[in-house]
């Protein structure tokens, strides 16, 4: 499961077994997931109450006590900035069409949460939805997001020192996870960096809603003042993206996570093995949810169509596990986090 498992694992069983194996692990984790698969109108509602509410509620109570103690309103800014977190995972959800069942209750919950999140919604959905299709591959292009890529340790070395002080330094947990976050959210995600010019609709998504953060933010400048709405709002976003960005440091980028090159690249040991909540999920799973013995019933023909809808992969899978020696042989794989 680990990453090093992922590479440097003996060779023993046949490339049958390792499919027939990665086919399990993928069908118990599907199991454990199942109740989770369908959204559901009630709980979305009951999230989106839960999460607007205590955050309005939470900059109300910061507006209210600015004017007798700033410290003190400040200090209020660590809880709502993780009220503020909840409200982007909704918006995270929105952009994966599963908080909601309706695609356009989505888009329009998704939109409303950007207002606060200061995130475009149809851009950074579309950018996300990128960082799921290459995760863990080693041979993805890096681009600007220091927090999705990763480099081999002979790729690194391979660097000038001018380069590898660089990736050294814009990785560090006091550049990569303190200051760089709130830049992030208040000023690149105010253009449309690294979009192309096909996707139109992404790239109005950042105009439109520059333009109704301007409309918002200048409404409450014009009622509360520009000091109070300055210190509250950079204070809590801050506060936030810190904690939104360590938690996704939590989830992908642990010792352990799963790195591999484009050619061995499966979406089942990706999502698993690359992620933390996943594998704690699998593991759990495994425990709880162990396959039929001989004499339960089951459900025939569900399985024979789950196993049918895993064909072309492990088809796929067994292709890329054929090279993955040969591949290993070149380059050790081993990430330089």
């Amino acid at each position: 499961m680990a990453f090093e498992s992922a590479i440097n694992t003996d060779e023993s069983g046949t490339e049958e077994d390792k499919a027939r194996d990665l086919a399990a692990r993928d069908l118990v984790a599907r199991r454990a997931a199942s109740q989770f698969a369908r959204p559901r109108t009630w709980r979305g509602l009951l999230q989106l109450a839960t999460s607007f509410g205590p955050f309005i509620a939470g900059c109300a109570a910061m507006y209210l006590v600015m004017p007798y103690s700033t410290l003190l309103a400040l200090l209020l800014a660590l809880p709502t900035g993780a009220l503020l977190l909840r409200v982007f995972i909704v918006q995270h959800d929105c952009g994966h069409g599963s908080f909601l069942p309706s695609r356009r209750a989505n888009a329009l919950v998704g939109r409303l949460c950007s207002l606060i999140t200061l995130t475009p919604y149809a851009n950074w959905a579309r950018q996300h939805s990128l960082h799921h299709a290459a995760w863990n591959d080693l041979d993805r292009p890096g681009g600007s997001d220091i927090y999705s890529s990763c480099i081999t340790v002979r790729a690194y070395l391979a660097l000038s020192p001018r380069a590898r002080l660089l990736y050294r330094l814009a990785r560090h947990p006091l550049v990569a996870n303190l200051l760089v976050p709130p830049l992030v959210f208040l000023l690149l995600y105010r253009t449309p960096f690294e979009t192309p010019r096909a996707w139109t609709r992404e790239r109005w998504s950042v105009y439109l809603t520059n333009a109704a953060l301007v409309a918002l933010f200048g409404t409450l400048v014009a009622v509360l003042g520009w000091r109070s709405v300055l210190l509250i709002h950079v204070t809590v976003i801050a506060v936030s993206s810190i904690l939104g960005v360590w938690l996704f440091t939590l989830q992908h980028r642990f010792a352990t996570a799963h790195w591999t090159g484009r050619d061995a690249w499966n979406f089942v040991p990706a999502a698993l093995d690359g992620a933390a909540v996943l594998k704690e999920v699998e593991l759990q799973a495994d425990k709880k949810l162990p396959f039929p013995k001989a004499d339960e019933p089951i459900d025939l023909p569900a399985r024979l169509a789950h196993v049918e809808a895993l064909a072309e992969d492990l088809r796929a899978e067994l292709e890329a596990l054929k090279h993955r020696a040969a591949l290993l042989g070149v380059d050790g794989r081993r990430p330089v986090r």
